[in-house]
């Protein structure tokens, strides 16, 4: 996950997706018709290049520090889903709910630089708190 480019200073620095480390688990339960599921995902931040604080414009340009060189905080993230189905003659139907993010942790999940008016504005992404879900299905 490294790019090359040899009339950049430095030559090498990471790519902007990279995840150094991703971590998942999670358990199921089945009874009769009954579904349940819980599981979690911890994530390394992601990479973004900075801004120089004490200079942040030089010569009317944005002036960053070296490319990803910094990352934004680790995150967790623990999801629920619970289901029914249910078996008829000639089709089947399951319906449910999720509940993704119930620790609802909302953290950056991406940062950039625009220059606005010869001032830095710092534009930040965050992931989406606690959000419920339900569903059915229908299975011809």
């Amino acid at each position: 996950n490294t790019y090359e480019f040899d009339s950049f200073d430095p030559v090498f620095f990471t790519n902007n997706f990279e995840r150094t480390h991703q971590l998942s688990a999670g358990i199921s339960y089945t009874k009769s018709n009954f579904l349940l599921s819980l599981g979690a995902d911890h994530f390394s931040g992601k990479p973004f290049t900075p801004i120089d604080e004490q200079q942040p414009i030089n010569t009317g340009e944005i002036n960053f520090l070296l490319p990803n060189s910094s990352h934004l905080k680790n995150h967790w993230q623990v999801n629920f889903t619970g289901a029914y189905r249910e078996n008829f003659d000639e089709w089947r139907m399951k319906t449910g709910i999720g509940i993704l993010n119930l620790t609802d942790d909302q953290q950056v999940s991406d940062r950039i630089f625009r220059l606005e008016n010869d001032e830095v504005r710092t534009v930040q992404r965050q992931s989406l708190g606690i959000t419920p879900n339900i569903f059915i299905q229908f299975y011809f």
